[in-house]
């Protein structure tokens, strides 16, 4: 017999590592564009004019819920809450994933010919793009 709440659990864990690999690949992608290395062991460095902050941040803290996932030390009203979260965020996150993807290799090209910032760029298409995703300014948190 399976039990309701188990069977919640292994979907959230399916989902949450969904999110995971999916910024993991993003932080490759960058790494292979040359846009971020790693510094220290525990500590990644980016290029210029690259958004490599926002792109660490949503690593770490979906590497962070992954692990308290599979600890499988949740309740039941945990697991709940946690699914209704991640289901609200799902369209904006694959929307920021299929667009960084888009975003980053563009980055890599316009470097080889300008000096990039967070709001500036000779190439249109990657201004749209990051400002899309990031704003124009540094600090920038898009409210839905």
């Amino acid at each position: 017999m399976k039990f309701p709440i188990f069977q919640k659990h292994k979907k959230l864990e399916k989902s949450i590592k969904n999110f995971y690999q999916k910024s993991k690949e993003l932080i490759i992608i960058g790494e292979r564009n040359f846009l971020f290395f790693k510094r220290y062991p525990f500590i990644y460095q980016w290029r210029r004019g690259i958004r490599g902050f926002e792109y660490f941040n949503l690593y770490i803290v979906l590497k962070e819920i992954n692990k308290l996932i599979s600890s499988k030390n949740l309740s039941k009203k945990d697991i709940e809450k946690i699914r209704q979260n991640l289901e609200e965020i799902k369209k904006d996150f694959n929307y920021f994933y299929k667009s960084s993807k888009e975003l980053l290799p563009k980055e890599r090209i316009a470097l080889n010919f300008e000096k990039l910032t967070y709001n500036q760029s000779k190439n249109k298409i990657l201004l749209e793009l990051k400002k899309e995703l990031f704003g124009m300014s540094k600090s920038y948190v898009r409210c839905i």
